[in-house]
């Protein structure tokens, strides 16, 4: 699950994730087709793929529902990819051409404007000539701001997946036809962001939540593609919403998504038959081997790993930052990223393959992130530099003599890669004199029941989700709860996480978030690590132009209008 949650950020129905423009640039691997060394098996000329005026992609299984709201399990990623094609939202991510989508900000959609005096109530005015799919009962009529209040009231119902995410949202109001006002339980910076996230807010029209028409048989919206055919056992068959204008319109005149497994898209794919293709690192080398006329499109994930400290008892050794600073001057950073993802065999072949550090914010998220290898990271920036002697007599001087200490971690969940992470830090760990025994727990009823949530006695070590809003780490890894992992209490970390929020300029915003993550770092509280650094792979065909990513499941509205087909 999470393998596949990972690679689809990659592609161009990304895994649900989000983020006002950001001049920062990414880093985003963009290569062409240099000639190969060391490949494995034949080279071969890419096949042709099969084009009828049809973008041809692929998902690993069909939507549990074509409602974008509805509360179903296990089926809400390929719900909301189909969604994304079909509805409009205010705001959208602002992918762009060869460009990190992890780098980029929101850009309008239904929105002609957004303005705030105080970050607390939020205006938001209409486009004007947006307007729904020409389907009866709907036929075409313009979106209204009645339309936004009451897709808002359907997100917020009991049964919506999104409805936790907007429980802040405290009143939204029509001000007229084309002006909606929202107002926050409190100031919030990150609002904009919210508006793009497309596990948010999605723009249904009203008759499609008061009766006037079922969206689970007939979907109306207002996005740039309108159902065409859907066989929930082969294919979700899509064509270019004719109302839009022609500078709005998808450039393909349909798109079709067939759902396959991996190893049969992967045929697919090399036969010809699909466009583009997200894929396991395992499949990139020999896929490079075969086709070298492919194109490829690589980023750096934005998955963060790292290793926390229990917090209750008072006389630990890990109380003193000095042994906290050890357990990451033992990490050779550089060293784990190539043993767990074997960057070195991707460059032998000609694809760029750059290592990041994780830093409390993961290298992935590149619009916040503070690396760590940087002078901006300052003093703190030592604490991440690879230092065994170092690390031992931070350990002595803190007073730790050896004793074993629990290193908990998830059993047979996050695989492989993870793994040899884990492996290599109990190794380098015993090499400075820290004595780890690796505990392995139950996922779902002792890993993320009591460890995650701060109920543990030790070092714990393992993924944090990958939080579309910046501010979701902090407020998290440093609040109140049991997100607060290690117990961590930090009045200036406390400060700066508050002003982060508020901070409605974006420069002003970012610079509170690379002072956290110094001010983390030079005491560790939490530990990044190198598990979840590695490159999200996407092979398109030769023919494939106007190439872009992004990181939500928004794809049918941030990537596959500007896509084209040279013949």
């Amino acid at each position: 699950m999470l393998r596949r949650a990972a690679f689809g950020l990659a592609g161009l129905a990304g895994a649900s994730l989000v983020g006002c423009a950001s001049d920062e640039g990414g880093v985003t691997v963009t290569t062409s087709t240099p000639t190969p060394t060391g490949t494995p098996g034949p080279a071969t000329t890419a096949a042709a793929p099969r084009f009828d005026g049809t973008l041809r992609l692929h998902l690993g299984a069909p939507p549990a529902s074509l409602d974008p709201y509805a509360g179903v399990a296990g089926g809400a990623f390929t719900s909301r990819t189909i969604a994304g094609h079909l509805y409009s939202r205010l705001f959208r991510v602002a992918s762009e051409p060869d460009r990190d989508p992890w780098s980029t900000g929101t850009a309008s959609d239904l929105a002609g404007g957004l303005e705030t005096q105080d970050g607390q109530v939020w205006t938001v005015t209409l486009r004007g000539g947006a307007r729904f799919h020409d389907v009866p009962p709907v036929s075409g009529r313009d979106v209204t701001a009645e339309d936004v209040v009451a897709s808002v009231e359907r997100l917020k119902a009991v049964d919506s997946p999104g409805a936790a995410l907007v429980t802040h949202w405290s009143q939204v109001l029509a001000v007229d036809d084309r002006t909606v006002r929202f107002t926050l339980a409190a100031p919030s910076a990150a609002f904009p962001d919210e508006l793009a996230d497309i596990d948010r807010l999605l723009v249904l029209p009203r008759e499609a939540i008061e009766g006037g028409i079922d969206i689970t048989s007939t979907p109306v919206g207002s996005g740039p593609w309108v159902l065409d055919e859907y066989d929930p056992e082969t294919r979700f068959r899509l064509r270019a919403n004719p109302a839009l204008s022609p500078e709005a319109a998808p450039l393909l005149p349909a798109l079709e998504y067939a759902f396959l497994d991996d190893d049969a898209a992967l045929a697919r794919f090399r036969a010809g038959d699909l466009h583009a293709l997200p894929l396991r690192s395992d499949a990139v080398l020999p896929l490079r081997g075969e086709q070298r006329e492919v194109q490829w499109r690589g980023h750096v994930s934005p998955l963060l790993s790292f290793l926390y400290f229990s917090g209750e008892e008072a006389e630990a050794p890990w109380r003193d930052e000095r042994f906290r600073q050890a357990v990451s001057l033992l990490q050779d950073r550089d060293a784990l990223t190539q043993a767990a993802y074997n960057l070195s065999a991707f460059r032998d072949v000609g694809l760029d393959a750059p290592v990041r550090w994780n830093n409390l914010v993961p290298a992935g998220f590149t619009r916040w992130w503070l690396d760590p290898t940087s002078g901006d990271q300052g003093d703190s920036g030592r604490f991440f530099v690879h230092d065994p002697a170092e690390a031992r007599r931070l350990l002595e001087a803190s007073g730790y003599a050896g004793a074993p200490i629990p290193f908990l971690l998830p059993a047979e969940v996050y695989g492989a890669t993870f793994d040899t992470v884990a492996d290599a830090l109990v190794v380098s760990a015993a090499a400075v004199g820290l004595n780890l025994v690796p505990q392995r727990q139950d996922f779902a009823s002792e890993y993320v029941a009591r460890t995650f949530r701060g109920d543990f006695t030790g070092i714990a070590f393992g993924y944090q989700s990958a939080f579309t809003e910046v501010g979701e780490y902090l407020t998290r890894m440093f609040g109140p709860g049991d997100t607060n992992h290690g117990r961590v209490g930090d009045a200036v970390i406390d400060d700066l996480v508050e002003r982060q929020a508020v901070a409605l300029d974006e420069g002003e915003r970012r610079s509170l978030i690379h002072e956290v993550q110094r001010r983390n770092a030079g005491r560790m509280y939490y530990v990044p690590s190198q598990a979840g650094t590695g490159l999200l792979w996407t092979a398109y065909h030769p023919q494939l132009r106007g190439i872009r990513q992004t990181r939500g499941a928004g794809a049918g509205a941030e990537v596959n209008p500007f896509l084209s087909v040279e013949a």
